[in-house]
């Protein structure tokens, strides 16, 4: 279990052991693994695609893959199409409550 705290991140583990994980590290640990995640995403592209690369082929794509990503603003589109779905969709419900 992760709890938030002020200043980093409380991890209790099954074992009971608990230690605390400073926002900095957390953060590095957040960015490794969005990294391994994204190297899978493209490999599994790769595969698909029926394309073979070297690792350095895949190391550049990678690069260029996670700076298209930094460079998008889609998140902002798809929240806000939630968002607005989420209330629009209250609000109908609401309204078939009152009749």
């Amino acid at each position: 279990m992760v709890i938030k705290t002020d200043f980093g991140f409380k991890v209790s583990s099954k074992n009971d052991s608990t230690y605390f994980i400073s926002k900095l590290d957390a953060y590095e640990i957040m960015r490794a693994l969005e990294h391994d995640y994204h190297r899978e995403d493209v490999l599994t592209c790769l595969e698909s695609c029926g394309i073979s690369a070297t690792e350095e082929q895949i190391d550049e794509i990678l690069e260029l893959y996670e700076d298209g990503l930094s460079d998008d603003s889609s998140w902002h589109d798809i929240l806000s199409l939630v968002i607005n779905s989420y209330f629009c969709y209250d609000e109908e419900y609401e309204e078939d409550e009152d009749e």
